[in-house]
């Protein structure tokens, strides 16, 4: 999988996989995969959560 040089699946090949909003599953959307590999290209934001959201988890905990 190292070496491999990816590549993208077509519009009508793509896999539909569960997603998520806000730690809530929304449904399904397509997902581009490597047609050499088969690994799924990650469509989600990779940006990190406001402090407030930990904060609010942590005082939920008992």
């Amino acid at each position: 999988m190292a070496d491999c040089k990816h590549k993208s699946c077509g519009a009508g090949e793509k896999v539909w996989l569960p997603y998520e909003v806000k730690g809530r599953r929304r449904g399904l959307k397509p997902h581009s995969y490597c047609v050499h590999c088969g690994v799924v290209k990650n469509i989600s934001p990779d940006r990190a959560k406001p402090m407030g959201f930990y904060t609010n988890k942590l005082a939920r905990m008992p």
